[in-house]
């Protein structure tokens, strides 16, 4: 690991209540956008499915729903930063993570953005490194500072993804301090021009950026503050080091956790069905968008706008699926009460929860209670099939 000297920074409890009070504001202006994204993500899908090849109209709307999904990433980020409590997950392998990572379609991009500018990853070989933290968040982490390191260097120039299993056996000191324990390491140095001593207080900040200024880019100020989110969710912390003309190094200690037995799930293309499913939403955008894409697989939908519709509708028609919103404008009846009166008509009735807003707790208690699993919006065809199988064909 790096041996550049360590930045301890000041005001870590104003700090940490700022980042909180932004998050929360984050996570309802995500909801929004995620409602608005639906469509846009889930239509341009249904169109070329029954395009020409040859249409002139299909790279518009691959365009139109990559876009959409770029946009999604970035509402992610905002979840991530909304998310107060700590995310709970199976175990996740770095180093496979990384490889599968920069063989991908998204660092490839990042490496065409800037030519010149070389990836040098020193993995550890020698102890499986596995961290309690979705594929889906450590990703974002190593996005995003992958992400900044590239954009701070200038060509020619080198990029370092370092990894490491370590035991810390007395308080490490630096920008947080590390308390004894065992930890999976990533780090991240680059050779850029460094982070300005007045600005150091602040670059976890939401929307902090000098990018513009310094380098002539643009940058959305939210990167190093999901990094900071999900490492702060996962009882992780960060080391930040830098020094002028010298780049910087963001170095990160994760808890270690025992492997995961088994590689995640990789979305297949959606074969549909002819069950039928119940879609509980109060928003009628999200509805029509539901209804269409579940149709288009073949499903026969019902509709309900409220958790008491839904209720009269389970007990006059047979529903093979509950494809339920967490979020219900009746905030006495929502997603988590009529999934509880559910079970008290059907107690095996499969259900599959969905919703704008990032997992909580009682999203985890409702799948405890037999909900098959969570579903963020705006979903892909993809996902959503995959979900709707796996809740209605258990393996």
């Amino acid at each position: 690991m790096s041996n550049a000297p360590l930045t301890d920074l000041s005001n870590a409890d104003a700090r940490e209540k700022r980042l909180e009070a932004l998050g929360t504001l984050a996570g309802k202006v995500a909801h929004d956008l995620n409602n608005l994204l639906a469509p846009l993500v889930v239509y341009p899908y249904m169109l070329l499915q029954d395009l020409d090849p040859d249409s002139s109209m299909r790279q518009p709307l691959l365009d139109m729903r990559d876009a959409a999904l770029h946009a999604a990433t970035v509402v992610q980020d905002l979840l991530t930063l909304s998310s107060l409590e700590p995310a709970r997950s199976t175990a996740t392998l770095i180093n496979p993570l990384i490889t599968h990572f920069v063989e991908g379609p998204t660092f490839q991009e990042i490496e065409r953005r800037h030519p010149g500018v070389r990836l040098r990853l020193e993995i550890e070989k020698t102890a499986p490194l596995s961290v309690c933290l979705s594929p889906a968040r450590l990703s974002q982490v190593l996005m995003n500072l992958l992400i900044n390191a590239y954009e701070a260097s200038t060509a020619p120039a080198e990029v370092v993804v370092r990894t490491a299993r370590q035991t810390v056996r007395k308080p490490l000191p630096g920008y947080q301090t590390v308390p004894p324990g065992l930890y999976a390491v990533l780090e991240v140095a680059d050779q850029g021009s460094g982070i300005a001593p007045e600005d150091l207080d602040h670059i976890f900040d939401p929307y902090f950026t000098r990018k513009e200024r310094q380098l002539g880019r643009s940058g959305s100020g939210l990167g190093l503050a999901v990094v900071h989110g999900v490492v702060r969710d996962s009882k992780g912390f960060i080391h930040v080091r830098s020094q002028p003309n010298q780049g910087a190094c963001f170095t990160l200690y994760l808890p270690w956790a025992e492997p995961p037995s088994a590689a995640e799930v990789v979305l297949k293309p959606p074969r549909g069905g002819s069950e039928t499913i119940l879609v509980v939403d109060d928003d009628p955008l999200q509805l029509d968008v539901v209804r269409h894409l579940l149709r288009s697989l073949g499903y026969k939908v019902v509709t309900a706008r409220s958790g008491r519709e839904a209720i009269e509708l389970i007990q006059t028609v047979s529903v093979d699926l509950l494809l339920l919103d967490m979020v219900l404008e009746d905030e006495q009846f929502g997603g988590y009460v009529t999934y509880r009166e559910v079970l008290k008509l059907n107690p095996r009735q499969p259900c599959v929860i969905i919703s704008g807003y990032a997992r909580t707790r009682q999203v985890d208690e409702l799948i405890s209670l037999g909900a098959a699993s969570f579903l963020s919006k705006p979903f892909t065809a993809e996902a959503l099939d995959q979900a709707i199988r796996a809740a209605l064909c258990p393996a």
